[in-house]
């Protein structure tokens, strides 16, 4: 069987990724609703696979922020595998959220310090 450079054998696509995405929002705050807003219609457009979504409000619980490192809200976490991307914002940069969950290349989107 013919394998591609990584090993990997050539025409087998790769396993679906189990993205973990961590939302913190304050409240009802307008960022935070669009941030929500903007989450769900990525989610419902481009990730085929399963995912896990957790929405923690820090004005109800600031230690679970604090324990993430999380200052600034709105804020995504995306974990898959071992890889952690953290993006701030409302999320309406769709292209940042999808380079962050792997489905887009990184092609002139700005680095997390930068946003």
């Amino acid at each position: 069987m013919a394998r591609e450079l990584d090993g990997k054998p050539r025409g087998v696509p790769p396993p679906p990724q189990n993205h973990r995405l961590h939302l913190f929002v304050a409240g009802e705050e307008p960022n935070s609703r669009r941030a929500k807003e903007n989450l769900d219609l990525i989610c419902a457009q481009h990730l085929t696979a399963a995912f896990e979504l957790e929405i923690t409000d820090v004005l109800q619980d600031f230690r679970r922020a604090l324990e993430n490192g999380i200052f600034i809200t709105p804020a995504l976490i995306v974990r898959d595998g071992e890889r952690m991307v953290t993006i701030f914002g409302n999320l309406s940069d769709t292209a940042v959220v999808l380079a962050a969950l792997g489905l887009e290349e990184r092609q002139n989107v700005p680095d997390a310090t930068q946003l």
